[in-house]
């Protein structure tokens, strides 16, 4: 699992590239990641939604195209 925070998921997330600073305010974003690489199928279908709207917030990325970012993400082991 990568835990470099300069590195996807985390950045935009959990680390700000541009003014190289953690984030404040991303727990509930931070866990539905965790949750999703554990195992696809740990999260139900309102916290898959909110992880959606979240991520592309955060990303700044359209609601529509996050998911082929979300699927691109590692399972743990």
């Amino acid at each position: 699992m990568n835990l470099n925070l300069n590195q996807k998921p985390w950045t935009s997330v959990l680390w700000s590239p541009q003014e190289k600073v953690m984030l404040m305010g991303s727990s509930v974003l931070t866990k539905l990641l965790f949750l999703f690489m554990y195992g696809r199928d740990v999260i139900n279908t309102s916290e898959l939604t909110k992880l959606k709207t979240q991520y592309s917030s955060k990303l700044n990325v359209d609601e529509t195209n996050v998911q082929e970012l979300i699927n691109q993400l590692p399972i743990l082991p």
